[in-house]
């Protein structure tokens, strides 16, 4: 969870100061940042509160296991999903309206960004974590 809470850290320290750029490329940008780092930090909270390491200690080896593949399940999920963000920030690029042309961009790129980042960490864990329930059943 660690790196998921230097993420959102990291879109607000450098989504706060694109806030005071007049309505260009920046200000849209940063805007969109800022909203995912919200968005972001709420699935981190309710990760933390959701997983809770003491209550699957405590599971038998058969619950674990359970547990196990939905965690696998929903880290699949979510990295079909990164990919999406990816490819619907990719078709917003292609077909921004001429009349806002920054922000449509700005958002396309800041759904781009997020999604390959997350697209990054999703795979990172979903690996570490089949490397982890090889190693412990």
């Amino acid at each position: 969870m660690q790196i998921l809470h230097a993420w959102v850290a990291l879109n607000i320290i450098t989504g706060l100061p694109g806030l005071f750029a007049e309505q260009t490329f920046l200000y849209y940008f940063s805007m969109m940042n800022l909203s995912w780092a919200i968005i972001n930090e709420v699935v981190v909270i309710w990760i933390d509160q959701h997983i809770k390491k003491r209550t699957f200690i405590e599971k038998g080896k058969e619950e674990q296991q359970k547990i196990g593949r939905h965690v696998e399940n929903m880290l699949f999920a979510n990295i079909w999903l990164d990919a999406a963000y990816v490819l619907a920030g990719i078709s917003l690029s292609l077909f921004s309206v001429p009349s806002h042309p920054n922000l449509f961009l700005a958002f396309s790129w800041s759904v781009i960004l997020q999604g390959s980042a997350l697209l990054i960490l999703d795979n990172f864990f979903f690996f570490k974590h089949l490397q982890n329930r090889k190693s412990s059943f």
